[in-house]
Order: C-alpha cells, then structure tokens, then sequence
C-alpha cells in the first residue's frame, strides 16, 4: 500500500473518529473554579489529569501529517488535538488576569511584531550568510526599515547605533533599567537579579571596546535577560519557586552556564533574570507565588 492509499485509508478512519468525539471549540467555562472545573488563577494547589497524548513517530507521524496538510480534515485533526490536551484551560486562566488585574492591561498576551515583505527577504539572506562568524562579528549591514512600520529593535539595530555613535550602550542600559523600574508591579524580572553597578560596569566596558573599533561582536553592549532557570554566577537558581530563605535551594552559583559564559563572551550585557512559571510547567508567563 502507497502512502497516498494508506493516507486516505487514515483520513477515513480519522474522520469517523472525530464525528464520535466531537470537534466544537470547547466554549470558556467558568472563569473562578466553578461549574466545570476551571482552575483559580493563582490557586497554590495542582490538580494533575492525564493527557491524552500519544506518542507517534515514523510512518504514523507522518501520515498524521499528510492528514493535518489536508484543507478539511487538517483543521479537524488540530482541534481535536487542541482539545484532547484542553488548550482551552490556558484561554481561561488567561482570561483571569484582566479580572484580577483591571486597572492594568493583561501582559500575558505579548504583541506580535510581524515582518513585512521586505523585511523578511532581508533577515532571509542574512540567515544565509557565510560564515556566520563574520556575519556575527561585522553585523548584516544596514537594517531595512519600512516606513510605518512598528517593531522592536533588534540586535543588529543595537550593532549599527553603538558603531554610528547614535546611542551608547551605557544610555541604551540607562533607559532599560528605567524601564524595569517603571514595570515593576509586574516583576517581569527578579528584583534580587538587576544588579545595577555591575549593569553599568559591563556596559562601559562594551562602549569603550566599540569605540576603540574594537566590539566583540554584534552583541556587545547589547542588553540581554536570561529565564530562572538558567545558571548566572553569584545568583540563586530558584526555576520560578521562592523555597525558604535558609532553603538548599537558594545557594548562590558558582560559574555562569554556558548560554551566559558565551553571551558575556561576546560582549552582552546582562541585565538579570526574568520571571518564569513555576518549574516551567506552563507557556503562560505567569507566577502567582512572585506576582500577586
């Protein structure tokens, strides 16, 4: 049997399947732990349910595949998988924030920055240079900008400022640490970890090599932030937990993890750690033990 008959014999099958278990977008249930089990946004207890989740790889998987592609019975089979791991309870924890926060925006719907064409075609030839050393120590040239357009700075924006001379690393870490102060009723980062004289130290540093035409790479002076689960030295690594103060678990670590060794290594500066669902166990950003 071809893969195109055992695809269609697949789709079949798929498609009686999803008739007996229903494929409705499973509507927002109640909001604060109510009817229908919805969890409290904020609740310290966990209440585990299995999945169902199988594992497929080889000739499933991609057959799986072939039938997701398909403009009919693709759309079907996501939601079918959306709903068998209730993707739905993470819509509605979201939905709390702005109940529990209303005088603040929910931040846990961060904006999407898309690329016009132009910009694109740009990124994608850069993604493509060689060798990538060069491309990481001299820049991709002058960043394409699209007038109208609105989107975040990126590193090679920071590179062609610092070498410019139209910003310094020192006032580019000036303004984002006043942007951490100005944020800081959502702790987006770990108060303990902004440690301000050795922010400017680095960022001095960075400005002194680039103007001496000497930058590391394109990352030097360029600000960075790393997740609480990532090793920096002289810092607890706590993976969004806040365990007791005498807790083994708040010793500080001795040496960078290589993410940070190799990012200092080529001149970024850290600024400190962000928040991080506790252990990770979520996408969602969000911490009820450090934020509310």
């Amino acid at each position: 049997m071809n893969l195109v008959k055992a695809t269609a014999v697949l789709g079949i099958a798929v498609l009686l399947f999803l008739m007996v278990q229903g494929i409705g977008v499973p509507p927002i249930r109640n909001a604060h732990g109510g009817p229908g089990g919805v969890p409290t946004l904020g609740d310290p207890t966990y209440d585990l349910k299995k999945l169902n989740t199988p594992r497929v790889d080889g000739f499933a998987l991609r057959a799986l595949a072939a039938v997701a592609a398909t403009p009919v019975l693709g759309p079907m089979v996501m939601r079918l998988l959306l709903n068998d791991n209730h993707m739905e309870v993470v819509r509605e924890l979201a939905s709390q924030v702005n109940d529990q926060r209303k005088a603040t925006p929910a931040f846990l719907f961060h904006p999407l920055a898309r690329l016009g064409t132009t910009q694109f075609d740009f990124h994608k030839q850069a993604a493509f240079m060689e060798p990538t050393s060069t491309a990481l120590k001299n820049g991709l040239g002058r960043t394409v900008q699209v007038a109208g357009s609105e989107r975040y700075n990126t590193i090679n924006d920071y590179a062609e400022a610092f070498r410019s001379g139209t910003t310094t690393p020192t006032e580019v870490a000036r303004r984002v640490l006043a942007g951490v102060k100005q944020l800081a009723h959502l702790k987006p980062f770990l108060p303990e970890t902004i440690l301000e004289s050795k922010i400017f130290q680095a960022a001095q540093a960075s400005e002194e090599r680039i103007k001496a035409g000497k930058a590391l790479s394109i990352l030097d002076g360029v600000p960075v932030a790393v997740k609480d689960e990532i090793d920096v030295e002289g810092m607890a690594t706590l993976g969004g937990t806040n365990p007791a103060p005498d807790s083994p678990s708040r010793k500080l670590q001795t040496k960078d993890d290589i993410i940070v060794a190799r990012l200092r290594g080529a001149g970024a500066v850290l600024i400190g750690k962000t928040t991080m669902v506790e252990f990770g166990v979520s996408p969602m950003g969000y911490n009820g033990t450090l934020i509310w």
